[in-house]
């Protein structure tokens, strides 16, 4: 009995294999056909007679998009539509405006062309495609009925089982222009284009070639090579191999079977019309930094956002706007977390060429470093934001107190619970460590200090930040880079010993006493330490903390 049940087992298991071998056969059969593809049917949306119509989906190589795929401004029937009266082709100025307000960003085929062709993981998803055919614009054509609709899709495709959901699609006859994707579409161009050439220049927004050097094939290897240094080989290899790489395609018919001219245009310029309004214009800084897996400082400020105790797993972040009004909830913006470790790495000789985008165009993004690089850098952020974590104010935030308490005036009124001073503090103790030699606890336990006796208020005018980060005119929170720049320097001072350089030092009491300036419209008087109203030569620096 068991010998029965094996040989009945072998005889399916054969029977399978020998089906499986069977369809290879017919696969590969297809895939050999010039200009013929294997489609899935994808049936969604009818027309505006009710008959469902039929997309088709499949995949297609780079160089195949690039020779066969044109942009949607290009489609006939976006160039013209039927006059109901006299059947005749006029001009559509509404289409053709409608299509020039979403034509592609031509400044981002370098920056993605470059994508494509870097040592790294690349993905783009399906274009949507729509299948144009010749007789389209023949109205003697026996594609057209005489009431004028169309007996058949503008696309040749065959069904090759009785439910029509696998398909022979025949290309040959068929013109494609890309409906979404305009942009992926100009990237492969581009990237053909860098290939074939040797060069792919910068553009304006229009496609204008700007004066500025094009990026060349040789200065992609040396750039490879100077970051990674690794064999160049392995690259060379990867770069004549990219457009026979293999991208999703859904296509739909220009014209559908059963729909008037007219018809047809309206159906597929409510598509193009869909797909870009319902696509995300522009994503907030604060989305651009949580996605972006190239920018090691943004990589890094996510990582230890979520891990370390002062951040409370991101739950003190603020991820979306970029400024904390004083009655915030939130220690910081991720936007300034990230310039924070920014400033703060920086300055350091191992991560300061984080700082350096791609061939010096921040437009073309940046490197992404390894993951011991990144892993140092974590734990170097981690350690500066452990050190602070030791000031009252940040302990007793640890501790359970909000943070618009120890902001407000009313609380502690800490500059450093304000993104602006954050940011200077970071670069203020990350040049010291380098240029100094000055340990980072002894700059903590000095800042520790300084908080004790306060120094580090915001609207104390014995503070120096009195008129540095509070406008004593206007009574606002100065926020703006200039003022960014002169905490930093002022911290530099305070936390350093002072300033060798005479002339230096005169420049900074100078932005400093015009900072505690008493009116907009006096330039002679300013606040001196007391709060007082002198002349504004009379106001000097404050003593150095160390």
């Amino acid at each position: 009995m068991t010998n029965q049940i094996d040989q009945a087992v072998g005889e399916v298991l054969a029977q399978q294999q020998r089906r499986r071998s069977a369809l290879a056969m017919l696969l590969h059969e297809q895939r050999e056909r010039n200009g013929h593809f294997l489609a899935l049917s994808a049936p969604m949306g009818k027309t505006t007679r009710y008959k469902t119509i039929s997309s088709y989906v499949t995949t297609v190589t780079l160089s195949w998009i690039a020779d066969k795929v044109r942009f949607a401004q290009d489609l006939p029937l976006f160039k013209n539509k039927l006059d109901p009266k006299t059947n005749k082709s006029i001009p559509d100025k509404e289409t053709i405006n409608d299509i020039q307000q979403r034509q592609p960003d031509w400044r981002r085929q370098l920056p993605m062309a470059l994508y494509l062709a870097g040592p790294r993981n690349h993905k783009f998803p399906p274009i949507l495609v729509v299948g144009y055919q010749r007789w389209i614009n023949e109205r003697e054509d026996p594609a057209w009925a005489a009431d004028d609709r169309a007996v058949r899709d503008s696309l040749s495709v065959v069904p090759l089982e009785h439910k029509g959901l696998y398909c022979d699609f025949d290309s040959d006859q068929t013109q494609f222009y890309a409906l979404d994707g305009q942009h992926r579409l100009m990237a492969i161009l581009g990237l053909k284009t860098f290939l074939t050439e040797g060069q792919l220049p910068f553009k304006d927004v229009h496609g204008c070639v700007r004066s500025k050097p094009a990026i060349t094939r040789t200065m992609l290897l040396d750039e490879v090579k100077r970051r990674t240094l690794q064999d160049l080989g392995p690259l060379d290899h990867h770069l004549q191999d990219l457009m026979s790489e293999r991208i999703g395609i859904e296509i739909i018919p220009a014209v559908a079977k059963g729909e008037t001219y007219n018809e047809s245009r309206f159906r597929l310029r409510r598509i193009f019309v869909d797909v870009n309004k319902n696509a995300k214009k522009s994503l907030t800084k604060g989305e651009i930094i949580r996605l972006d897996e190239d920018d090691g400082f943004r990589i890094v400020a996510r990582t230890v956002m979520v891990g370390h105790e002062l951040l409370k797993k991101g739950e003190v972040v603020e991820q979306k706007k970029s400024s904390l009004p004083e009655a915030s909830v939130f220690y910081t913006t991720l936007q300034s977390l990230v310039e924070t470790a920014r400033k703060y790495l920086g300055e350091q000789e191992q991560f300061n060429s984080w700082k350096d985008p791609i061939f010096s165009e921040r437009s073309l993004g940046y490197w992404r470093p390894d993951e011991a690089e990144l892993d140092g850098g974590a734990d170097a952020f981690r350690t500066y934001l452990s050190a602070l974590q030791r000031l009252p104010s940040h302990l007793k935030f640890v501790q359970g107190a909000k943070a618009h308490d120890i902001r407000c005036k009313e609380g502690d009124d800490c500059i450093l619970f304000r993104p602006v001073a954050q940011i200077a503090l970071a670069e203020a103790i990350g040049n010291l460590q380098r240029g100094n030699g000055i340990a980072l606890h002894v700059l903590v336990d000095e800042l520790k200090h300084q908080e004790g006796i306060g120094q580090l208020k915001l609207r104390n005018p014995e503070a120096p930040w009195f008129g540095v980060l509070w406008d004593p005119v206007n009574k606002v929170m100065r926020r703006n880079q200039r003022y960014q720049i002169l905490c930093y320097r002022l911290f530099r001072y305070l936390l350093g010993g002072g300033i060798e350089e005479e002339s230096e030092r005169e420049l900074l009491t100078r932005e400093f006493a015009n900072a505690r300036r008493h009116s907009a419209d006096d330039e002679s008087k300013a606040y001196d330490r007391d709060g007082k109203i002198v002349c504004l030569d009379s106001v000097k620096l404050p003593n150095p903390w160390r």
